[in-house]
């Protein structure tokens, strides 16, 4: 980072350097580019305390996310490495290489949850994961979804097994085994 503070601090202090730059004057009166402001009496700005700790790279990486739509520091599943050694692992690049029915393994980051009930009153979901290549769309049917339902949050990491379906419209694994990773602090 070239901002010379921790992201923490940066995060912590800017919702108050915008109430304060709005305050004083219209955005664009004394703003030279997007970067550069005039502030007359920056010295009444807030400084940032520099002995707030920094916060662990899950949380960088979730608020990456969460305002850019994208991860620059790394991805959620670097930080699981260690639990991602089944020897079947595969991405979600070498999915489009698998032939229909295949049984693949793969892992990711939720990042969509759909809920939906059956003709016979079961609850079963829609899951669409990513990883550093892209995304995969799951089929949980009821039986895994009741046992697994509560922790099937988007920003969840799961390992899962299942059979490939490479349907006309779209590619999709349904779920037959689901383990649920932990993000390392």
């Amino acid at each position: 980072d070239q901002f010379h503070h921790n992201r923490t601090t940066l995060l912590t202090e800017l919702e108050e350097i915008i109430k304060t730059r709005h305050k004083r004057s219209p955005i664009h009166i004394g703003q030279k580019d997007l970067f550069n402001f005039e502030f007359p009496d920056s010295h009444s700005l807030p400084i940032p305390d520099p002995l707030l700790r920094t916060q662990p790279l899950h949380a960088t990486l979730q608020a990456e996310k969460e305002l850019l739509g994208v991860y620059l520091s790394g991805h959620p599943l670097d930080l699981i490495r260690d639990q991602l050694t089944h020897p079947d692992l595969l991405d979600t690049e070498q999915l489009q290489g698998q032939r229909d029915g295949a049984l693949v393994t793969l892992a990711g980051i939720i990042t969509d949850h759909k809920q939906i009930t059956t003709k016979k009153l079961e609850a079963m979901a829609y899951l669409t994961i990513e990883d550093q290549y892209g995304v995969a769309n799951l089929v949980i049917f009821p039986r895994l979804y009741t046992q697994f339902s509560s922790q099937l949050t988007v920003g969840t990491p799961i390992l899962m097994n299942g059979q490939l379906d490479n349907g006309e419209e779209n590619q999709q694994i349904k779920v037959q085994h689901l383990t649920i990773l932990e993000l390392a602090a």
